[in-house]
């Protein structure tokens, strides 16, 4: 969940902001019906509303939702403004739209389910001839050298308070970070992997094999990442090097730092496969560097997570699972919850059958309203605007 500054970030991003307000006022069309995915604070549906949109749905998952509902009966829109707190693949609308209009990407589109939450929303709600922002997204790709992406990977071989930390580098050279990529990083002309056509979409693997040419000596550190995006016709939307936006790139790390000379050949092979709600990239590099073995690395994001064997075990398809003592609190309160019973009074029955967890009522009222928070749904969250 997003910070209010981060949100307010976002909206003084002139590079973004400019984008999507060229793309919306293009786009939406005096009497659309538009959806507002990801809808955070509002602005991309206050924007639509600018441009003539009689009705705007914005949903959001986070509590955020409620500055725009604020905001929309401030400034005069609340009868055009609906909001709904909910998971787009829950929602149900009671009409279909003329637009959707989504920025919830990461530092590079593959961010989370956004795939599936765009494909679904589209196949759901948009109208026949209805018109998607962003149509499409690119996603460019680059050996780079960047010393500050890289000391991440180099601080764990330093030794700390006496103690080896080095065994770490074997996991931090596996997980995706974030950095600022300059033109001068760049150490080939970047290549790009196929298209996302948001329109048509109908895998969310993608995959790309590239060959480098070294264009400048350096040190190589790993790869950078970016986006451009195709907003509507004629208006783009990028984080390339050198342009200022609150998105970032991405850095894929190598273990080791590679000197590199003009001239010299670095090969990528990257795979983003989708697995359950979250994609799995996979980065092979090797270098060859001109009067210098070839060296290969291999390296996934899969292999950068950090769990522990026992969470590991507890994964295992042989696992027999035996219900901990919160887990049958939860139980407990949920099988309450299933007979409609107040909250007040489960919180009640709850202390009761457990009164060594819980000091007092308002100790159990406060575990039956998060889960309540978490499980529960009237049927207005998702077929009617929240009030």
């Amino acid at each position: 969940m997003y910070s209010l500054s981060m949100y307010l970030k976002m909206m003084q991003d002139k590079v973004r902001m400019a984008a999507y307000k060229a793309a919306i006022a293009a786009t939406v069309r005096p009497g659309d019906v538009v959806l507002d995915l990801g809808a955070g604070t509002g602005i991309m549906s206050f924007l639509a509303l600018e441009a003539g949109a009689s009705r705007v749905y914005a949903v959001d998952t986070s509590d955020t939702i409620d500055i725009a509902r604020r905001v929309a009966k401030e400034n005069g829109f609340d009868d055009r403004l609906i909001c709904f707190q909910v998971d787009s693949l829950r929602l149900s609308l009671p009409e279909s739209v003329d637009v959707i209009i989504s920025d919830i990407r990461g530092i590079t589109p593959l961010c989370g389910n956004n795939l599936q939450v765009l494909t679904d929303a589209r196949k759901r709600f948009l109208k026949p001839g209805g018109r998607l922002i962003p149509e499409c997204d690119k996603i460019y790709i680059a050996p780079i050298e960047n010393q500050k992406g890289f000391s991440d990977i180099q601080g764990w071989r330093e030794t700390h308070s006496r103690t080896d930390f080095s065994s770490v580098v074997s996991i931090a050279a596996n997980q995706i970070g974030s950095t600022r990529i300059k033109n001068e990083d760049l150490l080939a002309q970047p290549q790009s992997m196929p298209p996302i056509y948001y329109d048509g979409l109908k895998s969310y693997d993608f995959s790309m094999k590239a060959r480098y040419t070294v264009t400048r000596q350096g040190i190589c550190h790993g790869l950078g990442v970016w986006f451009e995006s195709g907003l509507c016709p004629g208006v783009r939307l990028s984080n390339a090097p050198g342009v200022d936006t609150i998105y970032g790139h991405a850095y894929f790390p190598l273990g080791q730092a590679y000197s590199v000379q003009q001239g010299d050949i670095i090969e990528v092979d990257i795979q983003a496969r989708y697995i359950g709600k979250e994609h799995i990239w996979i980065w092979n590099v090797a270098v060859e560097a001109q009067g210098q073995t070839r060296v290969e690395e291999r390296h996934s994001s899969f292999q950068g997570m950090v769990i522990s064997a026992e969470q590991f075990r507890k994964r295992g398809e042989s696992h027999v699972p035996y219900l901990n003592e919160h887990a049958k609190i939860d139980l407990f309160i949920l099988k309450l919850m299933e007979e409609n019973k107040p909250l007040s009074d489960i919180a009640r029955q709850t202390q009761l059958e457990f009164p060594a967890n819980f000091a007092n009522w308002q100790e159990a009222l406060t575990r039956v309203g998060n889960l309540s928070e978490r499980y529960s749904e009237a049927p207005s969250e998702i077929c009617s605007p929240a009030s």
